[in-house]
């Protein structure tokens, strides 16, 4: 499964000159999964069928599963954008300062219209002092639902169902880094943010390009989750939008995250063809034998999707949070 998952990736990629042929198992695993508009290689089928056809080969079947399968994708994503507008401008109208992550922030910028990468989610940051508002507001349009679960993720995250059975839940952080491995940065990436250029006022806000990577780094360690979307955004980040070299390895260092930067940076490097400098990738960890041995313990590690969650992959848990923070005696014991 590790192995599809990297392929899909792979083929997904809109930053991408490698042509890999496609093998038997992997095309029937795609044929099985497009079933499904929200699984993993469903959310990707828009940019999976823009791929398949720029390829010699494009076997029958998994094209037509395509064709049938990305427009519906593409009609869930203007559902979840249309939702995701209403949440975001109830916001603003309550003076709450607002900024997209993920899925929420990278279509219609990273990804094209015309062949997004919808979400399982939608994640917003909202600073912590506007927590109590910004639930209050919320609750008058959607659905909570309830994360008590006795973690950090959950004491900082409040979630949303969407109406109309659209599957897909919205997530208000207003912390986005488990406190035991990492400190926290909401204000530090509030400070850093930038007001959209399209839209009005300066209260919905985007994440620096550096700062889009170092998020998408410290999301993945929390629950192995570095071989997901999270590798296909971040080669797309550095091959579209091309980050500071410098202010990358400097906000890293503070954060505390160059562990994590570098094991999602050498994963994309080698898996997806990244054109990450290797010369620059040697100088982010602090430490090179625990950010080597990370990586192999999130790719080990990785799930397609969370009913995969067994013993062994909460012991490699384990390993990967002691083995990625650049300080360990941050950790507690209770992980995220």
């Amino acid at each position: 499964m590790r192995n599809h998952l990297i392929s899909l990736q792979r083929l997904a990629r809109l930053s991408n000159n490698d042509t890999d042929e496609l093998d038997d198992d992997f095309v029937q695993f795609l044929i099985d999964e497009l079933d499904q508009p929200t699984s993993p290689a469903g959310r990707l089928s828009p940019l999976l069928l823009k791929r398949l056809q720029q390829l010699d080969q494009q076997p029958p079947e998994l094209l037509r599963r395509l064709r049938f399968g990305a427009p519906l994708v593409k009609q869930l994503h203007q559902l979840q954008q249309q939702w995701l507008g209403k949440a975001v401008q109830a916001l603003m109208a309550e003076n709450i300062a607002v900024v997209p992550l993920q899925a929420a922030a990278f279509n219609d910028r990273l990804y094209p219209l015309d062949t997004p990468r919808i979400g399982a989610d939608l994640d917003l940051l909202i600073r912590q002092q506007d927590a109590a508002r910004a639930h209050h507001c919320l609750e008058q349009i959607l659905t909570p639902v309830n994360l008590n679960n006795g973690t950090h993720a959950a004491s900082s995250t409040n979630a949303w169902k969407l109406p109309q059975q659209i599957p897909c839940r919205l997530y208000l952080h207003h912390a986005i880094t488990p406190a035991e491995l990492f400190p926290q940065l909401t204000e530090q990436l509030f400070e850093r943010s930038q007001p959209y250029s399209d839209a009005p006022g300066e209260l919905i806000r985007k994440l620096t390009v550096e700062d889009h990577l170092l998020y998408l780094a410290i999301q993945g360690t929390r629950d192995l989750s570095v071989i997901n979307h999270n590798l296909l955004d971040a080669h797309e980040i550095w091959s579209q939008w091309g980050p500071d070299h410098y202010k990358l390895l400097k906000n890293a260092r503070q954060a505390g995250s160059s562990n994590a930067l570098f094991i999602l940076l050498e994963t994309c490097r080698r898996r997806l063809n990244t054109p990450v400098p290797k010369r620059w990738l040697r100088r982010l960890p602090q430490s090179h034998f625990r950010a080597s041995i990370g990586t192999k313990a999130f790719e080990r590690g990785a799930l397609y999707n969370r009913d995969e969650i067994t013993f062994g992959h909460k012991i490699r848990q384990r390993l990967g949070h002691a083995l990625v923070p650049d300080k360990p005696e941050r950790i507690t014991r209770n992980p995220a």
